[in-house]
């Protein structure tokens, strides 16, 4: 049973949709645990947040100190990742509630997480690596020089429980977030993704999850198997938990990955093509051949 349980996440109205994807994917397999969306908007007339399948928590509820100020000086971006500590700081201060997860609205959730609150009873924090296996130096990203820049850990998975370290670390990264959730490498900050570099060294109980099948993203897809497992997925052998849909669109994903499986017949390949032109949301035109692009699609000059 979860009943210590929740979970949580962050978006804008123009990802509301994502928000509600990623609830019903969650709720599929924890029914009873309580879903948390803070709202770094306004809600306006744009929805009904009685009728969503979370509760909506307004950004004025989290405790930022000058609201308008904190506001002001981030992008839409920055503004969702610097609210993100904050509102777990809130969430587990919800009356029994000693355990969160927040997860990015742009997750999908396949099995039941039950083993990633079973292990908050035994540690404070717990944090997934962009990389758990060696990358190719083939020049494609994500590479080396990529998450050295943006971080080792990817901040779209955090668990924390309510104990001692667990309180000092999300109270250590809203002040980090409050004026250094910038995304400038330059100045060697990833918004609040970089800060988590650093956290193992200051912060007792941190656990880092390198099973394959938590937080699957586009930076692991050149060192992991993905095979199909009758109605479900497997990453090097083992059960797909969830897979973090982030950082490309589609046919940048595809293009970067199939760069990797195909190096030399990216232009011609049958299934690059359709991959590439033909969006699972759009129907397949009856004219497209083998090798021939409809007139009305466009594409690169020169491809077939």
């Amino acid at each position: 049973m979860l009943n210590d349980a929740a979970v949580c996440t962050v978006v804008s109205k123009n990802h509301l949709a994502l928000a509600r994807a990623f609830a019903e994917s969650f709720r599929r397999h924890h029914p009873g645990v309580p879903i948390f969306m803070l709202l770094a908007d306004r809600v306006g007339d744009y929805f009904s947040p009685s009728r969503e399948p979370f509760e909506v928590v307004p950004l004025e509820a989290v405790g930022i100190p000058n609201l308008p100020r904190f506001c002001f000086q981030y992008s839409v971006f920055e503004l969702n990742c610097a609210a993100k500590p904050y509102l777990i700081r809130h969430v587990m201060k919800r009356p029994g509630i000693s355990k969160v997860l927040y997860l990015d609205s742009d997750v999908g959730v396949y099995r039941g997480l039950d083993e990633l609150y079973a292990l908050l009873d035994r540690h404070s924090i717990l944090l997934t690596p962009h990389f758990a296996g060696d990358v190719p130096d083939d020049g494609h990203k994500p590479g080396f020089p990529n998450i050295r820049e943006s971080g080792v850990y990817n901040a779209g998975f955090v668990g924390v429980r309510r104990d001692a370290s667990g309180e000092r670390f999300l109270d250590w990264w809203c002040r980090r977030v409050y004026t250094e959730c910038i995304a400038d490498p330059r100045l060697g900050l990833f918004v609040d993704q970089k800060w988590l570099d650093v956290v193992p060294g200051l912060f007792d109980g941190v656990h880092v999850v390198r099973q394959p099948g938590y937080n699957v993203g586009h930076w692991s897809l050149s060192y992991r198997t993905i095979s199909p497992d009758g109605d479900g997925v497997r990453v090097d052998g083992q059960p797909l938990y969830f897979f973090h849909f982030s950082g490309l669109d589609l046919d940048d994903l595809c293009d970067q990955v199939l760069a990797r499986m195909l190096p030399d017949r990216l232009d011609d390949d049958v299934a690059v093509v359709a991959v590439r032109l033909h969006r699972q949301d759009q129907p397949r035109p009856p004219e497209a051949g083998p090798i021939s692009i409809p007139d009305n699609v466009d594409h690169e000059p020169g491809t077939r």
